[in-house]
């Protein structure tokens, strides 16, 4: 038996582009709970900031709605990514609680169908991947 590994959901760089759009207006339309939920203040729009993957990419996470949050461009570099292990757990904690908030839980329900959107194009794109990389090389035959 041969295990195989599964793909990340992964958006295309224009998909990624917009969805991050979407993360950066819905943390900025939900600032009340981002501040009161994660204890910092979420990025102004404009403002030197990142969307930040809570489950790394490199562990599978995928570019999904679910898993991206607006992020100052300090807060992401020296907190997030910096030296302090507990901090970084901590914060993650938090943004997940964020994530699973009943705020949010209802943001997404609202704006569903515009994420649908975005993710149908990418799982088009995986599914004919997947098709090609599983179909059989047959040989061509030449009458000559």
């Amino acid at each position: 038996m041969e295990l195989t590994k599964k793909r990340r959901f992964a958006l295309s760089e224009g998909g990624f582009r917009k969805l991050c759009g979407v993360i950066k207006q819905r943390d900025h339309e939900l600032a009340a709970a981002y501040r009161k939920i994660i204890g910092i203040n979420p990025p102004h729009i404009g403002e030197d900031a990142e969307v930040h993957h809570v489950i790394r990419k490199g562990s599978g996470g995928p570019d999904r709605e679910e898993n991206l949050i607006h992020l100052a461009y300090g807060v992401h570099r020296y907190q997030v990514h910096g030296d302090d292990p507990d901090l970084s757990r901590y914060l993650t904690m938090r943004m997940t609680a964020y994530l699973e908030s009943g705020a949010v839980r209802a943001w997404r329900y609202r704006h569903r169908q515009e994420l649908d959107q975005i993710y149908s194009f990418a799982e088009r794109e995986q599914r004919n991947h997947k098709r090609k990389v599983n179909m059989p090389n047959l040989k061509r035959w030449s009458y000559v």
